[in-house]
């Protein structure tokens, strides 16, 4: 049997070992491979969600939903583009100067719409995640401006 001096001297001897009965070094080497294994899991679950976002690209929901926004957007700006049309003959046959000036600021609301509606449809196009791979090849890739929309609708 060893003294009390001998056993200190080795201090992870098999009657100093921990209530577990591991050595140091396997308790180390344990924790080592648990660590291990959990960034390697990590790693592996940060991969598959890139891959999961790309497949949510092309989804049959993603691509119904990218396709009505885009035909949406684009009839939105069709249609204030004839609100705008509609305005400005307003402004024209208008022969009460105080009433001319409430159909100009229409006129100018109308125009801020058509660009809110335009930069919309535009991001939309743009951003590679909602639309840019799924988007409907019937359309533009960038909202027509005011003054072509116009000349579409035959205002000028």
């Amino acid at each position: 049997m060893d003294s009390d001096e001998t056993r200190a001297l080795r201090p992870f001897s098999r009657e100093n070992r921990p209530w577990w009965g591991l050595s140091a070094r396997w308790a180390a080497t344990i924790a080592g491979c648990v660590v291990a294994v959990a960034v390697l899991v990590t790693v592996l679950g940060l991969a598959l969600g890139w891959f999961k976002a790309a497949t949510d690209v092309v989804s049959p929901e993603n691509v119904k939903a990218q396709y009505h926004d885009a035909y949406t957007n684009y009839e939105a700006l069709r249609a204030t583009a004839g609100n705008v049309c509609s305005a400005e003959a307003a402004v024209a046959a208008e022969p009460d100067p105080s009433a001319r000036s409430q159909r100009v600021s229409q006129v100018q609301a109308y125009q801020q719409n058509y660009r809110r509606i335009a930069a919309n449809y535009d991001a939309a196009y743009d951003d590679a995640f909602r639309a840019k791979h799924v988007g409907p090849g019937d359309l533009p890739a960038k909202a027509p401006d005011l003054e072509s929309a116009l000349r579409d609708a035959g205002c000028r």
